[in-house]
């Protein structure tokens, strides 16, 4: 443990060019691998050149705050992975290793997705479900098809698994079976990460009703019976009655309002407590949830990882972000889609990182 604590102490006092000696010595006189990863995309990886840095994030680089005042057995993996995803950020090979990471997975088929009559449901050609992972409609009216995918992103103890369903924004056309699949798959929180317009271009169709109207979706009725707003964020309640199930249920969607037309945000804090509303509203309302920004792929792969990598940091496991992204991969095409978007999860992880660890200390 007096070992421990040393090399600890050690690695706070060093800037980044000593730490990496550091770990290197370590490496050599123990004969273990410290900070290591399943992967080894992240040690393969080659620079890539600058990405624009008008949208690089205000976190701070420097050291990672590490509590030794408390048992660090507890916390040594998660501190591990912590400071190397932070070594990698700032030789750029995470970046390099996202950027060589498949868009899609080459062994699953989207057969039903390039179905002629399948084209006017799809708001964007290269983005489509897998045949494996797609939402199938029930009560085929329409057809059974639907651009969205069942997301399963595996947890640690004491919770198994998130479930997701990751959607395109609805088109006109595809209203309908937008509400049919929330009823179908009873999807208790919308979680929608994009406006209606964005540089003058329709992202999303309004599939809801204006506050304290009806509208009718085949055989459900849905009315907006409250809607507030935050700086961030605006959330809705809606009311579905299915005429022919003779059931009424609540929907919650909340819109995150705060992402740039350009880019990603510029500070993280934001984006950190919607996803923390997000988290905090799933203990009160069951059923999947459902995510979607205009593809269902970039800015909805950001709030599932996210999410998902938050829940790992609670549980003091080690976070992996590439890892997580390729289980996100296998399950529908491009999630997270660019590399300043995965960029800006790897920064607001640290800082979720560096928070949590100045509240451990003042405690």
């Amino acid at each position: 443990m007096k070992t421990k604590l040393v090399f600890l102490f050690a690695l706070i006092s060093l800037d980044k060019r000593g730490l990496q000696k550091f770990l290197k010595v370590v490496q050599t006189h123990s004969n273990q691998t410290f900070l290591t990863e399943s992967s080894n995309d992240y040690q393969n990886a080659l620079e890539i050149s600058d990405v624009t840095e008008s949208q690089n994030q205000s976190f701070d680089q420097s050291s990672l705050l590490i509590d030794t005042s408390k048992d660090i057995q507890n916390n040594e993996s998660l501190q591990e992975s912590m400071l190397k995803l932070q070594l990698s950020l700032e030789d750029r090979s995470a970046l390099s290793a996202f950027e060589k990471l498949n868009k899609k997975n080459p062994d699953e088929p989207m057969e039903v997705a390039k179905l002629p009559e399948n084209a006017p449901k799809n708001r964007y050609k290269d983005v489509l479900p897998y045949d494996n992972s797609r939402v199938i409609l029930k009560e085929e009216t329409n057809g059974d098809y639907i651009n969205a995918s069942f997301v399963h992103m595996p947890l640690p103890h004491p919770r198994k698994a998130n479930e997701y369903i990751a959607a395109q924004g609805p088109l006109p056309q595809t209203c309908n079976d937008f509400w049919q699949l929330i009823w179908e798959q009873n999807c208790g929180i919308i979680v929608m990460v994009t406006p209606l317009k964005e540089r003058n271009r329709v992202k999303c169709h309004q599939y809801w009703p204006d506050l304290y109207q009806t509208s009718t979706y085949n055989e459900m009725e849905v009315t907006c019976f409250s809607e507030t707003s935050s700086s961030t964020c605006i959330t809705r309640d809606f009311l579905i009655s299915h005429q022919k199930a003779n059931e009424e249920r609540h929907i919650i969607q909340l819109q995150y309002v705060n992402w740039p037309d350009h880019g990603v945000p510029v500070d993280a804090t934001d984006f950190l407590e919607f996803v923390q509303q997000l988290r905090d509203l799933r203990r009160d309302v069951g059923g999947t949830v459902l995510v979607h920004c205009s593809a269902g792929v970039g800015r909805t792969g950001v709030l599932i990882l996210m999410e998902t990598a938050l829940a790992y940091m609670d549980a003091d496991e080690p976070i992996y972000p590439l890892e997580l992204l390729k289980i996100m991969r296998n399950q529908r095409v491009m999630m997270v889609q660019t590399v300043v978007q995965y960029k800006f999860i790897c920064e607001a992880l640290l800082k979720a990182y560096n928070d949590r660890c100045k509240m451990m200390k003042e405690d």
